[in-house]
């Protein structure tokens, strides 16, 4: 009989920072994360790892993540749902020849 794995904040034997599997770690189908999305949730390995991801900021004002004494993130995510005001609609016909040209260039260790 199998059962439902919900990890809290992090699978345990994540890396939060790097997303690398130190060693054994806990295969969640849902992973609920609190205060601070970790980058290891969605970076290398932890993709793997954490299932569904679930975030809960438990009501944390909004200053404390862009206040003076907040740390400056490593990396900023790019929620697909707070870009697309910024396309134009498409012709159900388009190619994606007609709409010009991307390069996108990025990666870190692992």
């Amino acid at each position: 009989m199998s059962c439902p794995v919900v990890a809290i904040d992090i699978p345990s034997g994540l890396s939060a920072n790097t997303g690398k599997c130190l060693g054994v770690a806990v295969e969640a189908d849902l992973t609920v994360s609190f205060i601070g999305m970790k980058q290891g949730l969605l970076t290398y390995q932890g993709r793997d790892y954490c299932g569904e991801i679930v975030f809960d900021n438990l009501e944390v004002p909004d200053d404390v993540y862009t206040g003076k004494s907040s740390p400056v993130p490593s990396a900023i995510r790019i929620d697909i749902n707070d870009v697309t005001r910024h396309f134009l609609p498409r012709r159900k016909s388009s190619h994606k020849g007609n709409h010009g040209h991307v390069v996108v260039m990025g990666g870190d260790y692992g």
